[in-house]
Protein backbone atom coordinates (compact mmCIF):
# COMPACT_ATOMS: atom_id res chain seq x y z
CA UNK A 1 0.00 0.00 0.00
CA UNK A 2 1.35 3.46 -0.89
CA UNK A 3 1.98 5.82 2.02
CA UNK A 4 -0.39 8.43 0.57
CA UNK A 5 -3.17 5.87 0.15
CA UNK A 6 -2.56 4.51 3.63
CA UNK A 7 -2.77 8.01 5.08
CA UNK A 8 -6.10 8.64 3.35
CA UNK A 9 -7.54 5.34 4.60
CA UNK A 10 -6.28 6.09 8.08
CA UNK A 11 -7.92 9.53 8.05
CA UNK A 12 -11.19 8.13 6.69
CA UNK A 13 -11.31 5.51 9.41
CA UNK A 14 -10.88 8.25 12.00
CA UNK A 15 -14.17 9.76 10.79
CA UNK A 16 -16.17 6.53 11.02
CA UNK A 17 -18.62 5.83 13.82
CA UNK A 18 -16.79 2.73 15.03
CA UNK A 19 -13.74 4.79 16.00
CA UNK A 20 -13.59 4.42 19.79
CA UNK A 21 -10.56 6.48 20.76
CA UNK A 22 -6.96 5.50 21.38
CA UNK A 23 -5.25 2.97 23.58
CA UNK A 24 -2.86 3.87 26.40
CA UNK A 25 0.08 4.48 24.06
CA UNK A 26 -1.81 6.45 21.43
CA UNK A 27 -2.80 3.89 18.76
CA UNK A 28 -6.37 4.43 17.48
CA UNK A 29 -8.97 1.71 18.06
CA UNK A 30 -11.57 0.79 15.41
CA UNK A 31 -14.15 -1.81 16.34
CA UNK A 32 -11.71 -3.63 18.62
CA UNK A 33 -8.76 -3.42 16.18
CA UNK A 34 -5.71 -1.35 17.02
CA UNK A 35 -4.19 0.33 13.97
CA UNK A 36 -0.95 2.18 13.43
CA UNK A 37 0.55 3.97 10.45
CA UNK A 38 3.93 2.77 9.23
CA UNK A 39 6.09 3.48 6.20
CA UNK A 40 4.18 0.87 4.22
CA UNK A 41 0.76 2.21 5.12
CA UNK A 42 -1.90 1.35 7.70
CA UNK A 43 -1.16 -1.78 9.70
CA UNK A 44 -3.36 -3.81 12.05
CA UNK A 45 -1.62 -3.91 15.40
CA UNK A 46 -3.78 -6.40 17.34
CA UNK A 47 -7.40 -7.14 18.07
CA UNK A 48 -7.55 -5.86 21.65
CA UNK A 49 -5.53 -4.44 24.50
CA UNK A 50 -5.66 -7.23 27.06
CA UNK A 51 -3.94 -5.07 29.67
CA UNK A 52 -6.51 -2.30 29.45
CA UNK A 53 -9.33 -4.83 29.46
CA UNK A 54 -8.06 -6.01 32.85
CA UNK A 55 -7.40 -2.49 34.10
CA UNK A 56 -3.62 -3.06 34.17
CA UNK A 57 -0.91 -0.73 32.90
CA UNK A 58 0.73 -2.43 29.89
CA UNK A 59 3.99 -3.90 31.14
CA UNK A 60 5.91 -7.16 31.14
CA UNK A 61 6.68 -7.52 34.84
CA UNK A 62 3.45 -8.57 36.54
CA UNK A 63 2.84 -10.49 39.76
CA UNK A 64 0.46 -13.45 39.60
CA UNK A 65 -1.54 -12.09 42.54
CA UNK A 66 -2.05 -8.78 40.73
CA UNK A 67 -3.29 -10.55 37.63
CA UNK A 68 -5.76 -12.69 39.55
CA UNK A 69 -7.07 -9.71 41.51
CA UNK A 70 -7.53 -7.72 38.30
CA UNK A 71 -9.38 -10.65 36.69
CA UNK A 72 -11.68 -11.04 39.69
CA UNK A 73 -12.47 -7.32 39.77
CA UNK A 74 -13.23 -7.00 36.05
CA UNK A 75 -14.84 -10.44 35.83
CA UNK A 76 -17.44 -9.56 38.45
CA UNK A 77 -18.97 -6.83 36.31
CA UNK A 78 -18.48 -8.70 33.02
CA UNK A 79 -20.12 -11.94 34.19
CA UNK A 80 -23.67 -12.52 32.89
CA UNK A 81 -24.95 -12.99 36.46
CA UNK A 82 -23.76 -9.47 37.30
CA UNK A 83 -25.35 -7.75 34.32
CA UNK A 84 -22.63 -8.49 31.80
CA UNK A 85 -22.86 -10.90 28.90
CA UNK A 86 -21.16 -14.06 27.67
CA UNK A 87 -19.22 -12.25 24.95
CA UNK A 88 -17.73 -9.67 27.29
CA UNK A 89 -16.87 -12.24 29.95
CA UNK A 90 -15.28 -14.46 27.32
CA UNK A 91 -13.14 -11.53 26.19
CA UNK A 92 -12.05 -10.88 29.77
CA UNK A 93 -11.10 -14.53 30.20
CA UNK A 94 -9.08 -14.45 26.97
CA UNK A 95 -7.35 -11.25 28.10
CA UNK A 96 -6.45 -12.94 31.40
CA UNK A 97 -5.13 -16.02 29.60
CA UNK A 98 -3.05 -13.84 27.28
CA UNK A 99 -1.47 -11.74 30.02
CA UNK A 100 -0.93 -14.76 32.29
CA UNK A 101 1.23 -16.45 29.66
CA UNK A 102 4.73 -14.87 29.61
CA UNK A 103 5.22 -15.64 25.90
CA UNK A 104 1.83 -14.26 24.87
CA UNK A 105 2.22 -11.27 27.20
CA UNK A 106 5.54 -10.41 25.56
CA UNK A 107 4.11 -10.75 22.05
CA UNK A 108 1.07 -8.66 22.95
CA UNK A 109 3.18 -5.99 24.67
CA UNK A 110 5.31 -5.67 21.54
CA UNK A 111 2.32 -5.68 19.19
CA UNK A 112 0.78 -2.79 21.13
CA UNK A 113 3.89 -0.87 20.09
CA UNK A 114 3.53 -1.83 16.48
CA UNK A 115 6.26 -4.47 16.66
CA UNK A 116 5.63 -7.94 15.28
CA UNK A 117 7.54 -10.89 16.73
CA UNK A 118 8.00 -14.31 15.15
CA UNK A 119 7.36 -16.98 17.78
CA UNK A 120 7.70 -19.94 15.44
CA UNK A 121 11.14 -21.37 14.96
CA UNK A 122 13.63 -23.90 16.26
CA UNK A 123 14.53 -24.59 19.88
CA UNK A 124 17.43 -22.54 21.18
CA UNK A 125 20.64 -24.57 21.82
CA UNK A 126 20.67 -23.76 25.55
CA UNK A 127 17.27 -25.46 25.92
CA UNK A 128 18.18 -28.70 24.12
CA UNK A 129 19.24 -30.53 27.30
CA UNK A 130 15.95 -29.62 28.97
CA UNK A 131 14.08 -30.67 25.83
CA UNK A 132 15.79 -34.07 26.03
CA UNK A 133 14.88 -34.40 29.72
CA UNK A 134 11.23 -33.56 29.05
CA UNK A 135 11.13 -35.97 26.11
CA UNK A 136 12.67 -38.84 28.09
CA UNK A 137 10.36 -38.49 31.10
CA UNK A 138 7.33 -38.13 28.82
CA UNK A 139 8.24 -41.28 26.92
CA UNK A 140 8.74 -43.13 30.21
CA UNK A 141 5.36 -41.99 31.50
CA UNK A 142 3.52 -42.88 28.29
CA UNK A 143 5.04 -46.38 28.37
CA UNK A 144 3.99 -46.88 31.98
CA UNK A 145 0.47 -45.61 31.36
CA UNK A 146 0.12 -47.96 28.41
CA UNK A 147 1.29 -50.96 30.45
CA UNK A 148 -1.01 -50.02 33.31
CA UNK A 149 -4.00 -49.70 30.99
CA UNK A 150 -3.22 -53.10 29.48
CA UNK A 151 -2.86 -54.81 32.88
CA UNK A 152 -5.34 -57.65 33.28
CA UNK A 153 -5.36 -57.91 37.05
CA UNK A 154 -5.39 -55.71 40.13
CA UNK A 155 -2.17 -57.39 41.27
CA UNK A 156 -0.25 -56.33 38.16
CA UNK A 157 -1.54 -52.78 38.47
CA UNK A 158 -0.48 -52.72 42.12
CA UNK A 159 3.01 -53.93 41.18
CA UNK A 160 3.30 -51.01 38.78
CA UNK A 161 2.47 -48.46 41.47
CA UNK A 162 6.02 -48.19 42.78
CA UNK A 163 7.25 -47.47 39.26
CA UNK A 164 4.43 -44.96 38.85
CA UNK A 165 5.54 -43.11 41.98
CA UNK A 166 9.11 -42.87 40.70
CA UNK A 167 7.80 -41.64 37.37
CA UNK A 168 5.70 -38.96 39.07
CA UNK A 169 8.79 -37.78 40.93
CA UNK A 170 10.69 -37.57 37.65
CA UNK A 171 7.90 -35.53 36.12
CA UNK A 172 7.84 -33.18 39.11
CA UNK A 173 11.59 -32.70 38.76
CA UNK A 174 11.17 -31.90 35.07
CA UNK A 175 8.39 -29.42 35.85
CA UNK A 176 10.66 -27.73 38.37
CA UNK A 177 13.39 -27.46 35.73
CA UNK A 178 10.97 -25.99 33.20
CA UNK A 179 9.67 -23.49 35.76
CA UNK A 180 13.24 -22.41 36.51
CA UNK A 181 13.92 -21.95 32.79
CA UNK A 182 10.76 -19.84 32.43
CA UNK A 183 11.86 -17.63 35.31
CA UNK A 184 15.28 -17.24 33.70
CA UNK A 185 13.75 -16.15 30.40
CA UNK A 186 11.40 -13.73 32.17
CA UNK A 187 14.34 -12.16 34.00
CA UNK A 188 15.04 -10.08 30.87
CA UNK A 189 11.61 -8.43 31.00
CA UNK A 190 12.76 -5.39 33.03
CA UNK A 191 15.54 -4.72 30.53
CA UNK A 192 13.08 -5.01 27.62
CA UNK A 193 10.68 -2.60 29.29
CA UNK A 194 13.40 -0.02 29.89
CA UNK A 195 15.22 -0.39 26.58
CA UNK A 196 15.53 2.80 24.54
CA UNK A 197 16.35 0.88 21.38
CA UNK A 198 14.66 -2.48 21.83
CA UNK A 199 16.42 -5.46 20.24
CA UNK A 200 13.47 -7.08 18.45
CA UNK A 201 15.54 -10.12 17.45
CA UNK A 202 16.45 -10.83 21.09
CA UNK A 203 12.85 -10.22 22.18
CA UNK A 204 11.62 -12.67 19.54
CA UNK A 205 14.11 -15.26 20.73
CA UNK A 206 12.90 -14.84 24.31
CA UNK A 207 9.29 -15.17 23.19
CA UNK A 208 10.09 -18.28 21.18
CA UNK A 209 11.87 -19.94 24.11
CA UNK A 210 9.02 -19.08 26.47
CA UNK A 211 6.47 -20.53 24.03
CA UNK A 212 8.36 -23.85 23.97
CA UNK A 213 8.76 -23.89 27.75
CA UNK A 214 5.10 -23.16 28.40
CA UNK A 215 4.12 -25.94 25.99
CA UNK A 216 6.40 -28.40 27.77
CA UNK A 217 5.06 -27.31 31.15
CA UNK A 218 1.45 -27.89 30.08
CA UNK A 219 2.36 -31.28 28.58
CA UNK A 220 4.12 -32.41 31.77
CA UNK A 221 1.22 -31.29 33.96
CA UNK A 222 -1.22 -33.17 31.74
CA UNK A 223 0.72 -36.43 31.79
CA UNK A 224 1.27 -36.14 35.55
CA UNK A 225 -2.50 -35.99 36.06
CA UNK A 226 -2.86 -39.23 34.08
CA UNK A 227 -0.52 -40.95 36.53
CA UNK A 228 -2.40 -39.89 39.66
Amino acid sequence: MEIGAGKRIFEELMKMSHYSGTNSIGFPIFGGLLLYRSGSGVQVCCEMNAFEMLGITPRLVLAEDELREAFRAVGKSAHPDAGGDDGKFSSVREAFAMVSSPSRRLSHWLELRGLKVEIRGSIQPDLMNLFSEVGAVTQQAESLIRRRDEAKSVLVRAMLENEAQLCRESIEKAIFSVDAAIQKECSVFPALENAINLDLSAASMTGRSLAFLEKWHASLRAIFSRLV
